[in-house]
């Protein structure tokens, strides 16, 4: 009896594939992208397992919408606040933001859950040749050219930065022996010179001292002066009486 196979997560191996969307119908393309995010390209396709493979759109602001698409289709929003509707053309939106042109059309193919969601965060979407995946080595989508050189892809590199001058060292001074010698004895000749130097300051706070010792002498020999004058008796009054 056979059993029904079911992969399993660390069975599954996804590539990385890049499109060219210039000329290319919108529904028509984005049915292939949104077979290849399932993974429905894939003998181990699952419908409950994302095994799908990552895909990069390039050149998506030259899509072709086809017929009057542009103006008859419309793009519907509410903010949720009274006054929030808004309303857009496919054409407006084309020139405002071409990457989500082709995002919403891929995400009406999609299952409508959270497999959905996972799926979707595998496409990559730009408006231009440009795209920052070069490291991830994509290979052009089976069924699909490129219409343009695949070195258009590599993101410009940034230029470098200016190398500094190679400076040499300034040589290093010859040290004088005799020099050095008398260096050292430098100290012991301070030394001397600066014992007259402490002497003449500790004379110069000596001389500053005296007149304030004479002052408070001065002051101490005029208050006995002073006590002595109040100690003397008053002259008594003489008058006519005694006669």
């Amino acid at each position: 009896m056979n059993r029904t196979y079911s992969p399993r997560a660390s069975d599954i191996e996804r590539s990385w594939f890049v499109v060219d969307a210039s000329g290319q119908r919108l529904g028509t393309l984005a049915s292939r992208i949104a077979v290849v995010l399932e993974g429905k390209h894939k003998p181990t396709y699952a419908t409950h397992m994302d095994s799908g493979d990552h895909v990069i759109v390039v050149n998506a602001s030259r899509i072709d919408i086809g017929g009057n698409k542009g103006e008859q289709k419309k793009y519907s929003r509410h903010s949720g606040y009274p006054g929030g509707y808004r309303e857009e053309t496919l054409n407006h939106l084309l020139e405002r933001r071409p990457e989500e042109v082709i995002r919403r059309a891929v995400k009406g193919m999609l299952p409508r859950n959270k497999l959905g969601v996972q799926q979707l965060r595998k496409l990559k979407v730009y408006a231009g040749t440009v795209h920052p995946h070069e490291a991830q080595m994509p290979e052009v989508l089976p069924g699909t050219t490129l219409t343009f050189d695949p070195a258009d892809m590599k993101p410009a590199s940034k230029p470098k930065a200016a190398q500094a001058p190679n400076v040499e060292p300034a040589p290093e001074p010859e040290i004088d022996e005799t020099q050095v010698a008398a260096e050292a004895e430098a100290p012991e000749v301070e030394g001397t010179e600066a014992a007259p130097v402490a002497q003449s300051a500790a004379e110069a706070a000596d001389a500053a001292a005296e007149p304030a010792e004479a002052a408070t002498d001065t002051e101490t020999t005029q208050e006995p002066e002073a006590e002595a004058a109040d100690d003397e008796p008053e002259p008594e009054a003489t008058g006519g009486s005694d006669k």
